[in-house]
């Protein structure tokens, strides 16, 4: 009995040792590609969409993509979902907690631990400029995962 509760014991310490060698990799992506409304309009205007990051212990970096042929001039953050507007007009004074961010177009944020939950990414535009601009965001989330394939968002 005694070497049947050894051995029990050394197998669920290999299954636990395999889990901490696990790949860090991407396991979820949200994006506002597949939204039919990826204009924003000019001066000051906000938009936003919400994600859930479903783990404890994920990452999760902000890429704002150039549109070719497109003059992306916007500026991405990242919050809580609890923050229903971001800026007042004509402020740069944040009214929220800024979890990433400012993330400008044509970069990727450097990957950030944030909280279990609903998240808001926010996309302006601040320029003064009279025109709509075209843009492309999308929120990855990382973490350490033996499984394959994204889960479900």
């Amino acid at each position: 009995m005694r070497c049947a509760t050894l051995t029990l014991g050394l197998t669920l310490l290999s299954l636990v040792s395999a889990c901490e060698t696990c790949p860090y990799r991407s396991v979820n992506s949200f994006t506002n590609a597949d939204d039919t409304n990826q204009t924003l309009g000019c001066c000051d205007a906000q938009i936003s969409f919400e994600f859930l990051n479903a783990y404890d212990d994920a990452d999760v970096d902000i890429l704002v993509v150039e549109v070719p042929g497109a003059a992306t001039q916007v500026t991405t953050w990242l919050t809580r979902n609890t923050c229903e507007r971001l800026f007042d007009t004509g402020s740069s004074v944040p009214r929220c907690e800024i979890l990433i961010g400012p993330v400008q177009a044509g970069t990727t944020s450097q990957k950030t631990k944030v909280p279990m939950g609903r998240l808001r990414v926010w996309v302006q535009q601040r320029n003064p400029v009279q025109t709509q601009v075209q843009y492309v965001v999308s929120a990855v989330l990382w973490r350490h995962s033996c499984t394959t394939g994204m889960a479900p968002g």
